[in-house]
């Protein structure tokens, strides 16, 4: 016995050197070292030497640039190498994105539940350490992995270019139309993220708390104010899916066209085009959510395990952004099976078991893991709790999970499916659709396409007419994005059986169509204040004392506490204005101004009304 357990620890430990011989053989190569070494000097260290050069000599447009630069790539792209290590260049890119806001906030998260203050000096310090550390892994990572990453000519990313810029004037524009955060929701976060960085303290830690510590990096780092972050810099997120979606059309098809047109299908759609101005948390898992789907869909077609792994990390984490974190997190599990080495036959009904096992375990781990997000779980299967309800039609009356009563009839019902869905991708799915076409997107390579759109279809169209409204229209967002993944061998069919001329003519008209309509809704909107509304919002703060309460609609709550920094009181019913003041709506204020007067203010509290012609007069309008 005792020979027998001398050999087992004898062959043990020849193991263990074995490995370390192993682990430090790729280190002893002192030209990869070397190569590894200056590489990581150019795109670390010298960005690092001019960011403290900015920050000392108060050049402010170089220390906002490099800022930007260390906060949205450079950590993502030192980590690349271990999850991927044959990415191309576009593939990289986009990763680093979607490493770096999650591994940076992470940061500032983690010292928050410590007990540190969140200030220039925390935020300065912790990128840095956190550079340091994954430098290091970099040079491990590349110490281990040879430089065979397929290389694109650069005349090929002309195509890309044309993309992007595209994007970037179209959005230039929209910027231009309307001077302020477009709807209600950015002005919630906004305080918040003002709170953290004045105090130290995130008043909200366990609601989306990425949200306001990746914002906080990029203003405390690069000295940037939270209107530019959220009016400006946020807004041009969608470059990262517009890359992945080109990237995706460039491995899939060898038209020169169709890598141009594809990746213009994101900003066809109204939603998802100008949603991208409206800075919520939201925003973030949008520009995500087609990226992880397309490494789930390589990690798969690839049998490649670390992206699959690096997703689903990604998607634990995603919940601190925003709760449909949830979601990714069960694609991700769905998909597995299917990434791991199965054999074809045994893989139809264990891999879809297995994926529903797994998907039910890290769904409950994901809710143990962040508790902002049990609420939000508890509160969607409450909405199964309602009496059973059947309606074939629901969009005429419902109020979803946020108790936001919508209600869509006639020809509004087209206007609420272009909006979500865009003119130009019904068009081509309808087009191109055929029996050949179907069977591509049938392979199992689609898992990940396929679980999302049935996850979010079910919320969007199924769940709403058995009386179960949870974020219909939200989740329409997501089917959309699914669908345009799909929609790639439609195009491809579409182009190969039309003239060109044809072709050309008919895909301007849509898309000029599709921009158009996103133009003319983004000008309608606007917003929730109106350059008249926002002059008012000037004169209360400028001629009104501070303990000023004032009287409005309910509409008016940016408008007065946002812009006029006054106290704001409200009480329903709520009246309306149309081109005048009804009998009606006077008795409403009336009846609100004796409601505040049964407030316990102090006697002296000065009060004002404010009565706007503005709110009925935009899509926006309370």
């Amino acid at each position: 016995m005792g020979r027998h357990f001398e050999k087992l620890v004898k062959k043990f430990m020849e193991q263990i050197k074995l490995l370390i011989n192993t682990l430090g053989a790729p280190l002893k190569d002192k030209e990869t070292l070397r190569q590894t070494s200056l590489f990581l000097i150019k795109i670390t260290l010298i960005p690092l030497i001019l960011f403290w050069f900015a920050y000392l000599t108060n050049f402010i447009l170089l220390r906002q640039a490099i800022s930007l630069y260390l906060i949205f790539f450079l950590p993502g792209y030192l980590l690349t190498p271990i999850f991927f290590s044959k990415a191309d260049k576009t593939e990289k890119f986009v990763l680093s994105y979607i490493i770096s806001v999650f591994i940076v906030p992470l940061a500032g998260y983690l010292l928050a539940l410590k007990g540190f203050s969140f200030n220039e000096l925390s935020a300065l310090l912790s990128l840095h350490l956190l550079i340091i550390i994954l430098s290091i892994f970099f040079v491990i990572s590349k110490s281990f992995t040879k430089n065979d990453e397929s290389e694109i000519k650069r005349e090929s990313f002309l195509s890309l270019f044309i993309v992007l810029g595209f994007f970037v004037v179209l959005m230039s524009i929209l910027l231009k139309i309307y001077p302020f955060l477009p709807e209600a929701d950015p002005y919630y976060f906004y305080p918040v993220i003002e709170n953290l960085i004045n105090t130290g303290i995130h008043p909200q830690i366990f609601y989306r708390p990425f949200f306001s510590f990746f914002i906080g990096y990029i203003c405390l780092v690069g000295n940037f104010s939270i209107w530019i972050v959220m009016k400006y810099i946020l807004a041009f997120l969608p470059i990262f899916p517009l890359a992945i979606f080109w990237e995706y059309a460039r491995k899939k098809s060898s038209n020169y066209s169709i890598r141009i047109i594809f990746p213009l299908l994101f900003l066809s759609v109204p939603a998802l085009f100008i949603g991208a101005e409206v800075i919520i948390p939201q925003i973030f898992f949008v520009s995500i959510f087609p990226i992880c789907l397309y490494f789930l869909h390589k990690a798969i077609r690839g049998k490649l395990f670390m992206p699959w792994v690096l997703v689903f990390a990604l998607s634990f984490l995603s919940v601190k952004y925003h709760e449909l974190g949830l979601f990714l997190i069960a694609i991700s599990a769905f998909s597995f099976p299917f990434v791991i080495k199965i054999k074809w036959r045994n893989i139809k009904l264990p891999g879809i078991v297995l994926g529903l096992i797994l998907t039910f375990v890290f769904l409950g781990a994901a809710m143990e893991f962040a508790r902002s997000v049990l609420k939000v779980a508890v509160d969607f299967f409450d909405l199964f709790g309602k009496d059973f309800i059947f309606k074939p039609w629901f969009l005429n009356n419902f109020t979803n999970i946020d108790n936001v009563t919508q209600s869509w009839s006639g020809i509004e019902v087209i206007k609420y499916y272009a909006y979500l869905v865009g003119s130009v991708l019904p068009i081509v799915l309808i087009l191109g659709f055929s029996r050949t076409v179907l069977k591509k997107i049938l392979r199992f390579e689609y898992i990940p396409f396929w679980v999302s759109f049935i996850l979010f279809f079910l919320i969007a169209e199924v769940f709403p007419r058995f009386n179960t409204n949870f974020l219909p229209d939200r989740a329409w967002l997501f089917v959309t994005i699914t669908l345009i993944f799909f929609s790639l061998p439609f195009l491809e069919k579409i182009v190969s059986q039309t003239p060109q001329k044809i072709f050309a003519f008919s895909i301007i008209i849509l898309f000029l169509i599709s921009f158009g309509g996103s133009f003319y809704l983004a000008y309608a909107k606007q917003g929730y204040v109106s350059q008249e509304e926002y002059a008012a919002a000037e004169y209360l703060k400028n001629n009104t004392p501070e303990n000023s309460v004032i009287v409005s609609q309910q509409g008016n709550t940016v408008l007065i506490n946002f812009f006029g920094k006054r106290t704001m009181f409200f009480y329903k019913p709520i009246f309306y204005v149309m081109d005048s003041v009804r009998s009606q709506d006077l008795d409403a204020l009336k009846e609100a101004i004796n409601e505040f007067n049964k407030k316990n203010l102090p006697v002296d509290t000065p009060v004002y009304i404010l009565y706007s012609f503005d709110k009925n007069k935009n899509l926006a309008s309370q």
